[in-house]
């Protein structure tokens, strides 16, 4: 497939099912929400990197950006606190911390 034939592919919406806020150490994934890695994405993802010929797969994290910054670890976890409240809140979602008792 070439990377012209994936988009056209692409025009097919489907369903992103979100899971939780979280954060990294790099600037480009302060802050983000993961996306689950159902059957869908990772189809769609493959596609992309044999269209593209980019990347193996491995390490491969669906995840939409919140924010792009260069902060302090403890900035980022009070953001991500006030994205799992809020955000998720706005969009009818409701995280539930799978550790808590």
């Amino acid at each position: 497939m070439t990377s012209t034939e994936f988009i056209e592919s692409c025009r097919q919406a489907y369903t992103l099912r979100l899971d939780h806020v979280s954060q990294s150490t790099s600037v480009y994934q302060c802050v983000f929400i993961l996306v689950r890695k159902d059957e869908e994405v990772l189809r769609t993802a493959a596609a992309a990197q044999r269209a593209f010929g980019e990347g193996d797969g491995t390490g491969y994290m669906p995840h939409l950006s919140l924010i792009y910054a260069d902060i302090s670890q403890e900035e980022r976890a009070k953001l991500v606190n006030k994205f799992q409240v809020h955000v998720l809140a706005a969009l009818g979602l409701r995280w539930q911390d799978p550790c808590a008792a």
